[in-house]
C-alpha cells in the first residue's frame, strides 16, 4: 500500500524563492535535438541517437541549472531544463555555450 503511494506522481505548489547556490556547474550540455538526452558529439554534428533511435539528428545545446527552492519551512533541490532554465537564466543555451565554452 505504501509503495503505491510513493510511486504516485503528484504536483505541489511552493510559495518561496529560487536560488542558485552552485555557480561552478555546467549550465548547458549538448543533446539530441529530438529527445534532449545528453550526447558526447560536437555542436551540430550529426549522429544516430541510441535513445530515441532517430537517424542523422544534430547535437544541440540545452540549458540546465540546479537550483534550491526555498520557503519558510525548508529547501529543496531541483533542476530546471530547457525553456524553463533559459527563462530563469535570462539567456539561451546557445548564448551560454558561446560565452562559457571551455570555462568549466
Amino acid at each position: 500500500m505504501i509503495d503505491n503511494q510513493l510511486n504516485t506522481r503528484r504536483s505541489f505548489w511552493i510559495n518561496g524563492h529560487i536560488k542558485v547556490t552552485n555557480l561552478i556547474q555546467p549550465f548547458w550540455y549538448l543533446s539530441c535535438e529530438k529527445c534532449t538526452k545528453a550526447t558526447g558529439y560536437e555542436f551540430e554534428q550529426r549522429f544516430n541517437c541510441l535513445y530515441c533511435k532517430h537517424d542523422q539528428v544534430k547535437a544541440m545545446p540545452r540549458c540546465r541549472v540546479i537550483v534550491d527552492l526555498i520557503d519558510e519551512s525548508s529547501s529543496l533541490n531541483a533542476t530546471l531544463f530547457g525553456n524553463q532554465a533559459e527563462k530563469f537564466l535570462g539567456c539561451t543555451a546557445y548564448e551560454l555555450m558561446n560565452k562559457f565554452d571551455g570555462v568549466i
